[in-house]
């Protein structure tokens, strides 16, 4: 047999390329910091505008077929510039801590971090420029969007439905579909047994994909995805 094989990867493709500079030092046995600098950039096919994850990334590019051009820019979560610095200062008095006072007094230091970086405003203005290109928000824009037709199943369909369901099962073979249903899950229980053949004989006794589910959750439980914000 032959036919179309379809392959969807969560991937992308992105560079980066930055320049670090550092300096650590110490003055009269008191001050010690460090000093750092990083120049950097990156560029990926995957960074989406109006996504609020974590760097405005998705998982796949917009066009898979045209990954290098218009796709391609800088990524969400480029930062060009970042300055950070870091000290640590040993109070001169009392340290030998002697006395109870010197106990109390003596020994303490002050700390600091600080951090400076561009923020999310030049990319704004880059989105303005056109210094970065997106698809849909500053290139290839279209000019009236086209409505949307959306597809409403009337009551008198889901009516129907679920009186062909209740026919099925009235009119099946009760103890035939509950052996298939109950060889199923003998099955889900197995660690080496494929599950296909015993789904295709449930479908054979016209047990309903509701069962087929219900019985696979008595094995496998049942998966509740875990909220991420």
């Amino acid at each position: 047999p032959s036919g179309v094989a379809r392959v969807r990867i969560n991937g992308a493709s992105a560079s980066h390329n930055g320049l670090q500079l550092r300096l650590d030092g110490r003055v009269r046995q008191q001050w010690t910091y460090t000093i750092s600098y990083t120049w950097s950039h990156t560029i990926d096919n995957s960074s989406e505008v109006f996504n609020f994850d974590t760097g405005n990334s998705v998982t796949v590019a917009q066009n898979p077929l045209n990954i290098t051009r218009s796709e391609r820019g800088n990524s969400g979560f480029d930062v060009r510039h970042l300055f950070a610095a870091a000290w640590i200062w040993d109070l001169p008095f009392l340290r030998e801590q002697r006395g109870w006072l010197g106990r109390i007094l003596g020994g303490w230091q002050l700390n600091g971090i600080l951090r400076i970086q561009d923020g999310q405003w030049f990319v704004t203005e880059g989105l303005k420029g056109g210094e970065r290109v997106v698809v849909g928000v500053n290139r290839y824009q279209v000019a009236e969007e086209e409505e949307v037709e959306i597809l409403r199943i009337p009551y008198e369909v889901e009516r129907k439905q679920i009186e062909r369901v209740r026919r099925v099962r009235a009119e099946r073979d009760a103890r035939r579909a509950e052996h298939a249903l109950e060889r199923l899950r003998e099955a889900a229980r197995s660690e080496d047994e494929n599950l296909m053949w015993p789904l295709l004989d449930c479908a054979r006794a016209h047990c309903t994909e509701g069962e087929i589910v219900e019985s696979l959750q008595t094995v496998f439980g049942r998966y509740v995805e875990t909220p991420v914000f």
